[in-house]
């Protein structure tokens, strides 16, 4: 597996936070987000679709997961009723 550190200025500009501000502010740097993703950071993914890709504003919109398993999830819940049956296929990488 593939590993590479944070960028040393991440690293310096964390422990700057950690060590200047009230350790309260800390739960805004750390833990999961709403399930639909953070409306600072879909809001930023709208204007670059809109602007990069051509697409009109209100056509689409944005949803951010914290990984595959919740994005599967929220997929299946918005696709699929109770007693519904799927084939799921098994992911794998050569």
């Amino acid at each position: 597996m593939v590993y590479w550190t944070p960028p040393i200025e991440a690293i310096n500009s964390l422990d700057k936070r950690l060590n200047t501000e009230d350790l309260t502010s800390f739960k805004k740097l750390h833990g999961y987000t709403l399930d639909y993703g953070n409306e600072d950071f879909r809001e930023a993914l709208r204007v670059k679709v809109a602007t990069q890709n051509g697409l009109k504003r209100g056509e689409f919109d944005v949803i951010v997961t914290q990984g595959a398993n919740q994005g599967f999830s929220s997929i299946v819940s918005c696709l699929c009723d109770a007693g519904d049956q799927a084939i799921l296929f098994k992911p794998y990488v050569r």
